[in-house]
């Protein structure tokens, strides 16, 4: 399965849900590849894999009959072996801007990707551009995610919006993330919810800190009651059961 975090801007959580994603899979004896098309590198400096010289933009456009992506880490318990795969992100990305929609799904078909990996994971722009468009038709999923504040829900609908303006059709779910009864605007969750409820995964991801130290230190070992809170999550997502 191939799945898009995305987002029409930055601050919403997409990364650090991927990662979530990716380390709660792994621990379940599943392959997982990261493809970062965002130039900000971020899920890249995750895992220390940013300024690489194999990167999404020598992905694009290399016509060698094998790109291996950067090996960054292994989990083996009864599950099974899982691991964690990247092709980094290129902080020039914005500068090739005009690659073809579809070469990203071309790319990863003709390396035979789908069949190595148990999931591929896509973290494109936090804007509308060729790299997101390229990230959407490549996917089997998208998980468009937002906090609840009035601008991330008006980002959120106009990205539906303009998803069916273009007559994208994609299994789609709408995440709304960090949700803290303190930090978030009155009413948001509820317009969400009114709007968007046939899109939406039922309930606000709670804003958890230790999900930052997770992205500041892959190693980091989420406590059992996170992860136990985290994994119907990864479950509407990815369709693994935990």
């Amino acid at each position: 399965m191939i799945i898009t975090i995305s987002s029409e801007k930055g601050g919403t959580g997409k990364t650090t849900l991927g990662v979530v994603i990716a380390e709660t899979l792994i621990r379940h004896g599943k392959k997982v590849l990261f493809i970062d098309l965002d130039p900000n590198c971020s899920l890249s400096e995750v895992y220390g894999y940013a300024l690489k010289e194999t990167n999404s933009t020598a992905f694009y456009k290399s016509e060698i009959e094998s790109i291996e992506p950067y090996h960054v880490k292994d989990i083996e318990n009864n599950k099974g072996k899982g691991s964690i795969d990247i092709i980094p992100a290129d902080i020039d990305l914005n500068l090739y801007g005009n690659v073809m929609d579809l070469t990203l799904r071309g790319r990863i078909k003709k390396l035979g990707y789908k069949d190595r990996y148990d999931y591929i994971l896509i973290d494109p722009p936090g804007n509308w551009c060729s790299h997101t468009r390229n990230a959407i038709f490549a996917s089997d999923k998208l998980v468009i995610t937002g906090t609840c504040s009035a601008l991330d829900y008006r980002a959120t609908t106009n990205y539906i919006d303009l998803l069916s303006n273009c007559d994208i059709e994609i299994d789609l779910t709408v995440l709304v993330n960090r949700y803290s009864e303190r930090t978030n605007q009155d009413g948001i969750f509820e317009l969400y919810k009114q709007n968007l409820g046939d899109y939406m995964y039922p309930q606000a991801v709670p804003d958890i800190r230790s999900l930052r130290r997770l992205t500041s230190d892959p190693s980091y070992e989420l406590i059992p009651s996170i992860q136990a809170r985290l994994n119907p999550i990864v479950t509407y997502i990815t369709g693994v059961e935990l």
